[in-house]
């Protein structure tokens, strides 16, 4: 995605079911995830928290940061995600 001359790619995609905290090998400024659970995810990502509703999808750009903390509320939620740079 180009935006005001800004392009966006996306790097380290990953799929799983349950809490973990995703990693990026360099700082990123944007993060989508995808929801394919029947149980909301909440998002911990520069002091912020958000719910990721089932079957929603968070997408946001934000300064720069090389994780995100996805809790799965000890349910098995499966998610797609991946950070944008």
């Amino acid at each position: 995605m180009c935006d005001k001359k800004i392009c966006f790619s996306a790097v380290n995609s990953i799929e799983d079911n349950k809490t973990r905290i995703h990693h990026f090998n360099e700082a990123v400024r944007g993060y989508t995830i995808t929801n394919d659970g029947e149980n909301d995810i909440k998002l911990s990502l520069l002091k912020e928290v958000f719910t990721v509703k089932a079957g929603e999808q968070f997408q946001e750009f934000f300064t720069s940061f090389s994780a995100v903390e996805i809790d799965t509320l000890g349910q098995s939620v499966p998610y797609r995600a991946y950070g944008r740079r």
